[in-house]
């Protein structure tokens, strides 16, 4: 939880205060808070040098929260936002279909 956008993803499914409250030993990160406010996360460098990672968070209400991602090299990619519409979109589909 404590690498990477999907740890990241996850842990903005809380509020720093829900997130503290359960007392897992990870602190809560910065950008979790800004990927909240965002919708999604980002991860550069972080796990691996040249990488990058965005991830969103796949709501499931009642059950323990969820992150899609992608990893790519990070020169392969010129514009991220049409990587995080479609893991927005994506991530929507999966929450509907975890509620049926």
């Amino acid at each position: 939880m404590d690498v990477g956008a999907a740890g990241i993803a996850i842990q903005s499914s809380y509020s720093k205060e829900a997130w503290e409250e359960m007392d897992t030993l990870v602190a809560y990160r910065d950008a979790a808070a800004q990927a909240r406010l965002d919708g999604y996360a980002m991860s550069e460098n972080e796990v691996i040098q040249g990488v990058t990672s965005l991830a969103v968070p796949i709501e499931q209400p009642g059950q323990a929260p969820a992150a899609l991602a992608v990893v790519f090299a990070t020169s392969t990619v010129d514009s991220y936002q049409p990587v995080i519409e479609a893991l927005k979109l994506s991530a929507g589909r999966i929450s509907q279909k975890l509620a049926h």
